[in-house]
């Protein structure tokens, strides 16, 4: 009977993996700060690099993001973030 059970519990989970399918993220996405991001240049004519983002809230979204409700704050990691030209790594 034990072996009965562990095998109908094993041919549902196997059902619901095999079931179970990515749901396609779609929509745009408003961000809003309340103070300045920190650059490593003078200004953004000259910067490469995001050295620290200010206070960052979700502003409003479309699509899959509609539900965000606006303010929702939102944390920024990974820094620095470099950016540059095509064709070049920023640095």
């Amino acid at each position: 009977m034990k072996l009965l059970k562990t095998l109908g519990l094993s041919i549902a989970l196997l059902g619901l993996v095999t079931a179970s399918r990515a749901v396609p993220i779609n929509g745009n996405l408003y961000f809003t700060s309340s103070t300045n991001a920190t650059l490593n240049g003078t200004g953004p004519l000259d910067a490469t690099q995001v050295l620290s983002w200010g206070t960052v809230s979700f502003s409003s979204g479309s699509g899959t993001y509609a539900p965000i409700p606006g303010g929702t704050t939102v944390t920024m990691g990974g820094a620095p973030w470099t950016f540059g030209t095509v064709g070049t790594t920023g640095a």
